[in-house]
């Protein structure tokens, strides 16, 4: 929605630096810019995206009495905030969220933020106190960054706007290890070292006594406890969905949606296209291999028709990802990105950006419902027959020789019987195997380093709850607590506010999560059915060629293009200093080569792209 960086009590940055970081994150919020100095060594700055009160009243940074604010989000209940606060004795000049937050921070102090239901990330600077406060939603929808920097603490929306402020600095050896572990870099790591992104639901607070963080929010159910949702019903979790999307219509610009072939974004437009008039939008990908695996056009297209919506198709082809390609690491994303699906996410979004500022989608229903394939191979792993010893030693056996391609429709069907055998084998009672790519080790590396033992505390900090969830939810809750905010959302961010649009996903409300994980694992994955539960509360209501469809996800086909239009890209990744300028070892990136040579690997195509796309980011620096 918005772009924000600042600065307290940091000497010598100059006007010139100030000017060329807030150009860094201009495009996030192209429609104004907006500066307040605090003192000599202290500034704010604003890029505004307007979506509610487009009228300069809206504009940023924000200052009422001894406040000044930076903001970038939507408090969905602001409205009703606002009346709670005119009830307190204060006046509003505009109808933005942005006045309610300030005013609501001046009045409740940090409880505030307890009251706030919406996504945000902010600066808030107390001049009485002296005191500078930092803070994330809990889901971790928008981004964060800071910096000590000469005594003092510089933040912004981007990485690159912080060393525009500060200098930059060298590449992190263990982000770059998270990249290819998880393909993400995960929170409070970043691609460079000695800046840090906040991490979801915390408050980093600076003044006299240094920096302090601490846990202002958690999830029931995924962060904390909470035995009042023991027994949630399907007809409030139904509810709480449908409330969700009409939150989300809030907005004085058109809204969108992306609509797939899938339940959860059909879910999304058919509510939303009840109470606006929605346009929608359907993105096919042109692959001479397996059209079926990656075009949907012709089910969102029908089912655009039965819902009435204005449908707008995008076809996308390899010069489309190409051109897009170089782009995506010069301009879109501070930090690399291993998810080949943001080239796709950035198409889509510019198409979206010359329609409207606001889109809505599915995001997140596969990871608080259980939409994936690995979450039925854990159920696989927990059947009776499964735990045999010769049965577990056949089905490793047949992973290992099935092929790992999906170049036609037989392919892709032996496809998903090798990721039900491998979810199957990687799954434990967090199941947090398969969260990562379990084929990278650290002897890959120079630097050898215990990724496994690393992640495995990292799951430990997260205190996901064990005591009340089941081995399904507790997958689901990694899934939510780690994948989600560090890498969906990192992807759905940067791509979608290159282009000037907000996105919204309904799924990712605070009390549709809480309410999901109240309900069981079992509900929610079948064996052969993904989001049991979510097609159960919404089968009379969506069309039936929807709910017949099979999962098929938003990929590029990654081998196809290595292996032609990317080779230019390819053969400029496999240079071998770059290998050890990033600790990587050359004989296993031959080991990928060959994979996708000789055996079609699609996951060594995805290794291969993570090294593109390092290689991108990191000579565009």
């Amino acid at each position: 929605m918005c772009g924000i960086l600042g600065f307290i009590q940091t000497p010598g940055i100059t006007p010139e630096q100030v000017n060329l970081s807030l150009s860094k994150i201009a495009h996030r919020g192209p429609d104004h810019n907006g500066l307040t100095q605090i003192d000599g060594e202290s500034c704010f700055a604003h890029s505004r995206l307007s979506i509610v009160d487009i009228s300069n009243r809206g504009h940023q940074p924000y200052n009422f009495e001894h406040l000044v604010l930076t903001f970038n989000g939507m408090i969905y209940n602001y409205k009703s905030l606002r009346n709670e606060l005119r009830d307190a004795g204060y006046n509003f000049e505009s109808s933005s969220d942005t006045e309610v937050l300030i005013k609501a921070w001046h009045f409740w102090g940090p409880r505030a933020l307890d009251r706030f239901d919406g996504f945000f990330s902010f600066g808030l600077y107390d001049r009485n106190q002296k005191m500078l406060f930092l803070c994330r939603d809990k889901i971790g929808k928008k981004p964060l960054y800071w910096r000590e920097w000469r005594g003092g603490l510089v933040f912004a929306s981007r990485l690159d706007a912080i060393e525009t402020l500060t200098k930059p600095g060298p590449l992190c050896p263990e982000a770059v290890q998270w990249l290819f572990y998880l393909k993400y870099i995960p929170e409070p790591f970043t691609a460079i070292k000695d800046i840090h992104k906040l991490e979801r639901g915390s408050l980093l607070s600076f003044g006299g006594d240094g920096i302090q963080i601490e846990k202002w929010g958690g999830l029931a159910g995924i962060d904390q406890i909470n035995s009042n949702l023991a027994q949630p019903t399907t007809a409030n979790l139904k509810s709480s969905i449908e409330d969700a999307i009409k939150s989300r219509l809030v907005a004085d610009v058109p809204i969108s949606c992306l609509l797939s072939g899938g339940i959860d974004s059909t879910v999304i437009a058919t509510i939303a296209s009840r109470h606006v008039r929605l346009n929608t939008f359907t993105l096919a990908i042109e692959s001479k291999r397996n059209k079926a695996q990656f075009d949907e056009s012709a089910i969102a297209r029908q089912t655009a028709k039965e819902i009435r919506t204005n449908h707008h198709e995008i076809r996308v082809n390899e010069q489309t990802i190409l051109d897009s390609l170089e782009l995506l690491f010069d301009q879109v994303f501070d930090e690399p990105i291993a998810d080949p699906a943001a080239a796709l996410n950035h198409h889509i979004f510019k198409c979206v950006s010359e329609i409207s500022k606001v889109c809505i989608t599915g995001d997140g229903a596969d990871e608080v419902f259980g939409g994936y394939r690995r979450h039925q191979g854990h159920l696989l792993s927990n059947h009776f027959a499964f735990k045999n010893v010769l049965v577990r030693r056949l089905a490793r056996s047949a992973k290992s020789r099935l092929p790992d391609r999906r170049d036609n429709w037989a392919f892709e069907k032996l496809r998903y019987v090798t990721r039900y055998f491998k979810a199957a084998e990687h799954a434990s009672s967090h199941g947090q195997r398969w969260l990562t790519n379990t084929d990278i080790c650290g002897s890959m590396f120079w630097n050898n380093f215990d990724h496994a033992a690393a992640f495995d505390k990292k799951v430990e900090t997260h205190n996901v709850p064990t005591s009340k969830l089941d081995d399904i939810n507790k997958m689901l809750a990694l899934e939510v607590a780690l994948t989600i905010p560090n890498q969906m959302m990192v992807k759905v961010d940067r791509t979608s506010m290159d282009t000037g649009v907000e996105v919204r996903s309904p799924f990712l409300d605070q009390k549709v999560i809480e309410l999901a994980f109240g309900h069981s694992g079992k509900d929610k994955v079948k064996f052969t059915k993904g989001k049991a539960l979510l097609r159960s509360m919404f089968k009379s209501e969506l069309p039936s060629h929807v709910l017949m469809q099979r999962k098929r996800g938003f990929d590029l086909p990654v081998l196809e293009l290595l292996e032609g239009p990317l080779q230019r890209h390819l053969n400029e990744a496999l240079c071998q200093d770059f290998h050890a300028e990033i600790g990587l070892k050359s004989e296993t990136v031959d080991s990928w080569v060959t994979g996708i040579k000789l055996y079609k690997s699609n996951a060594a195509a995805n290794h291969l792209w993570t090294l593109i796309a390092l290689k991108l980011w990191h000579a565009q620096r």
